[in-house]
């Protein structure tokens, strides 16, 4: 019947801009050389859709845990806010699919892969190349 009591909404958190990532392994870049460090994003409210390219010359000699650091904005703090996005790489050995998840109240990207077998685990730094090369698109909240 339109009797609805809402005014018109106005929207005022709209934000574009660039990041810099980069190729973490353990949280540390000990002599990583990258040669391109590209990051773009829209920032609508609490989502933020992000675009980055990461490519390097050398992954350097940190060792663990293979993520991108440097997001724009820190993660949603809730735990169960897991954001999962798709990779495409290059010069990077897994079994399956990959994909990055976002942690917590932080700006890093962890990667991991998906076995053929069903089994999930991260990507190191022994599954990447001095050659590592890795595009992905996704979207997280705030």
């Amino acid at each position: 019947d339109g009797s609805g009591t809402m005014t018109s909404e106005v929207l005022d958190d709209y934000e574009e801009g660039t990041f810099t990532p980069a190729l973490a392994f353990g949280g540390a870049s000990v002599g990583i050389v990258h040669s391109v460090q590209v990051g773009t994003y829209t920032k609508i409210g609490n989502l933020v859709h992000a675009m980055v390219r990461v490519v390097t010359t050398s992954k350097g000699t940190s060792v663990g845990t293979a993520a991108i650091t440097g997001l724009p904005f820190a993660t949603r703090s809730t735990a169960q806010t897991y954001n999962i996005a798709p990779l495409r790489f290059n010069a990077v050995s897994f079994n399956g699919e990959t994909y990055g998840y976002t942690v917590p109240s932080s700006t890093i990207i962890s990667l991991g892969e998906t076995a053929d077998s069903g089994g999930a685990s991260d990507l190191t730094n022994a599954d990447c190349t001095d050659s590592f090369n890795m595009i992905m698109s996704f979207s997280y909240q705030v």
